[in-house]
């Protein structure tokens, strides 16, 4: 059960990151991307470029929402569900106001819930790094002051595992 949990948790840093860098490769200014997230960028021009024209005038996504529902982090999910789901987890990503939503539901049942929970919670707490810098990276590509990433863990029938909010370094 361990060892389930913990690959759950590194697909689920794994889209995290992915965005993260989708977010980087959104950003009209070339000059500051960095490697990763010109080699994002480039997956596809016409993202890239769709991306682009829904942009603010500062260059920035108007809202979470918005860059969320672009092409480009779009076609990032897209690449990245299909694991989940060979895990049993559904995986959600939204945008609501200054929030970035990660929602993982498994679609089987979880069996012993406090050992779950306690192995998420970790994973959560190992990684609270990686979730900050992700809210940071949305700082620089979405219009917003305080931008937060809540992860959660859901049963299938919706309720709660556990849940976590991490804000902007």
């Amino acid at each position: 059960m361990k060892k389930i949990m913990i690959r759950i948790l590194t697909l689920g840093l794994a889209c995290i990151m992915a965005l993260s860098l989708a977010a980087c490769g959104s950003d009209n200014t070339s000059s500051t991307a960095n490697d990763n997230s010109k080699a994002a960028a480039s997956q596809s021009s016409t993202a890239a470029e769709s991306s682009k024209a829904s942009t603010s005038s500062s260059g920035k996504y108007a809202s979470i929402d918005e860059y969320v529902n672009s092409d480009i982090v779009q076609s990032q999910l897209e690449s990245l569900t299909g694991s989940m789901e060979d895990n049993n987890i559904e995986m959600t990503v939204t945008g609501e106001g200054d929030r970035l939503i990660y929602e993982y539901t498994y679609t089987t049942d979880v069996g012993d819930v406090d050992t779950v929970v306690s192995v998420l919670e970790q994973g959560l707490e190992a990684n609270a790094s990686t979730f900050e810098k992700v809210a940071s990276n949305l700082k620089l590509t979405v219009d917003v002051e305080t931008p937060v990433v809540v992860v959660r863990y859901l049963t299938e029938d919706g309720k709660e595992l556990c849940s976590r909010e991490f804000s902007a370094e």
